[in-house]
């Protein structure tokens, strides 16, 4: 409800893709599911503003859910951080995927470090963007005068050894060198599952050990079947992924936009 003019000025309301939440038909199949949407279809979950919320949900948090402002721009108050127990053993909570150094060398050269407009990076050799590379981060942490004794491979070794990553707890961004990368950024360049990841670097690799599916903000699927096998209701189970908010019939709630 929330989103039903997203598409206005292109003559519908909303699509049946991730821009407005995929949507792939009735589940017929489901007699169960159909039943219960039915019966529910007149209540809506609204904010502490009376507003609509926007009930964004994704596959799997990881055992934790993201804030949406270190996902997207804005700050909304019921899409808060939730330690997610229930989700951490279903069929998407793991992944593993594994980079080649020189792959993350180059996102690096082209998604973080500033580029010169005058530079044709087109043009420039491996060598010549290794050399980029090495003046932009080495001097964050390394002393100048220290790294101008080291050669060529020794400077490699500095970056690749920095190329580490932990994450307990969901993080916005990968401080690399006192450069903050933000997560969102290397999930997508790299097409990851999530961005709740660790990284171990091995023998000129790079190990990504993953939890999750999806941007992890709001509502967790695998979770919440997982609690309602365990007997949550689904008032529980909305109040738990999104906070502050309440579920009215219709007639009840007075529209905001």
């Amino acid at each position: 409800m929330r989103n039903k003019n997203k598409h206005k000025k292109d003559g519908f309301n909303m699509c049946d893709g991730v821009h407005c939440q995929s949507y792939k038909g009735k589940n017929l199949n489901n007699k169960k599911i159909y039943k219960a949407s039915r019966k529910f279809k007149k209540y809506f979950v609204i904010d502490k503003k009376n507003k609509f919320i926007d009930a964004v949900f994704y596959a799997n948090c990881g055992g934790e859910t993201c804030r949406a402002e270190d996902v997207w721009s804005n700050k909304i108050s019921y899409l808060k951080p939730v330690k997610d127990t229930f989700c951490i053993h279903t069929k998407q909570a793991k992944w593993n995927k594994i980079i080649s150094f020189k792959d993350w060398k180059n996102f690096l050269f082209e998604k973080v470090i500033p580029i010169n407009d005058s530079i044709d990076k087109e043009k420039l050799n491996f060598k010549q963007k290794d050399s980029l590379l090495f003046s932009y981060f080495l001097p964050k942490k390394y002393p100048a005068n220290s790294i101008e004794l080291l050669n060529e491979k020794q400077k490699d070794s500095l970056l690749f050894e920095n190329s580490f990553f932990e994450q307990k707890n969901r993080k916005k961004d990968f401080e690399f060198f006192e450069e903050k990368i933000k997560l969102t950024k290397i999930r997508y360049f790299f097409k990851l599952r999530s961005t709740f990841f660790e990284i171990k670097n091995i023998e000129n690799y790079l190990y990504f050990q993953g939890r999750g599916y999806g941007h992890g903000v709001g509502f967790c699927q695998e979770g919440a079947m997982e609690m309602a096998k365990k007997g949550f209701n689904y008032k529980e189970i909305i109040k738990f992924y999104y906070k502050d908010v309440n579920l009215k019939k219709n007639r009840n709630i007075e529209f905001k936009n």
